[in-house]
């Protein structure tokens, strides 16, 4: 008999709450070797996201908690998203496709998610930068590319590990599961994540993993690099996905995203993403039902 995600979770996790501190090479070895098999796994997969975010900005000169001088913009989008890595691609990402914005339905002729992912090599690389450029301008704020939950992980890939120094965090719980915290911080320019101006933004942040390297949470942020040479804060930001287990698909899967970051000039944005409704795909653009 099969055991679900969540068994698996907690059998390995009873075993290590027995042992010492963990080794922390080993245990970042073991994330690498679930983040590969996890991309092969979450690569054929579509789910809906539900993305509502805020803008807060205050008027030039105007105190933050002066009535009258703020201005609020939200917005929701409902889209269909997909993580992959496109063929001769070196990166792992999502591709996000806004069917909707405040409850409007986009109007276009733009191919479904599901036909472009399982087109030939060429026309899904066109499609995919079509729907990527076009969903992007529905954020509120920038047309950024950042916040999709597979952009830390893609980070936090084998093959980018001699970029990053880890050190370990505490131990905790994440969904009331026992999690070790591995602390990442990115080391070389150019980073990995360019500004819209080709500047360096090197990443750091925390990843709680269970013994066997399963991620659960994972947090994001990123700075200049002279801004971490001289300690100046001119803004924060912190982009934290959270996984949960998904027992029809026996694998972990995005539970939800969040944005947090200062505005140029003041204000904040914040933005929550949740995720339902995961189904796979295989090439000849035929879902799989569930088990």
């Amino acid at each position: 008999m099969r055991m679900t995600t969540v068994a698996l979770i907690v059998a390995a996790v009873s075993a290590w709450q027995a042992q010492p501190t963990p080794d922390m090479d080993a245990l970042v070895s073991r994330l690498g070797a679930y983040l590969l098999e996890y991309e092969q796994q979450l690569s054929t997969v579509i789910a809906q996201e539900r993305y509502k975010q805020s803008e807060t900005q205050f008027e030039p000169g105007a105190a933050a908690d002066v009535a009258g001088n703020t201005r609020i913009r939200t917005r929701s989008l409902d889209s269909e998203v997909a993580f992959l890595r496109l063929p001769g691609n070196a990166e792992w990402f999502g591709v996000r496709h806004v069917l909707r914005v405040d409850g409007r339905k986009i109007e276009g002729n733009t191919p479904g998610l599901l036909a472009t992912v399982t087109s030939g090599e060429i026309e899904q690389a066109a499609r995919i930068r079509a729907i990527v450029l076009a969903s992007s301008r529905h954020n509120l704020g920038s047309a950024r590319t950042i916040n999709m939950p597979t952009v830390p992980l893609e980070l936090l890939h084998p093959k980018h590990r001699r970029r990053f120094v880890f050190t370990l965090g505490s131990t905790t719980t994440v969904a009331r599961i026992r999690v070790q915290e591995i602390r990442y911080r990115e080391l070389n320019e150019p980073s990995i994540i360019l500004d819209p101006k080709g500047r360096s933004m090197l990443a750091r942040g925390s990843v709680w993993v269970t013994p066997d390297g399963r991620v659960l949470r994972v947090t994001l942020h990123l700075a200049f690099p002279h801004q971490l040479v001289m300690n100046v804060r001119t803004g924060d930001n912190e982009l934290r996905v959270d996984f949960a287990a998904n027992d029809a698909l026996a694998m972990l899967v995005p539970r939800e995203l969040r944005e947090d970051f200062e505005l140029a000039g003041g204000g904040r944005f914040q933005g929550r993403a949740t995720y339902s409704q995961f189904r796979r795909f295989t090439t000849a653009a035929r879902i799989i039902p569930p088990p």
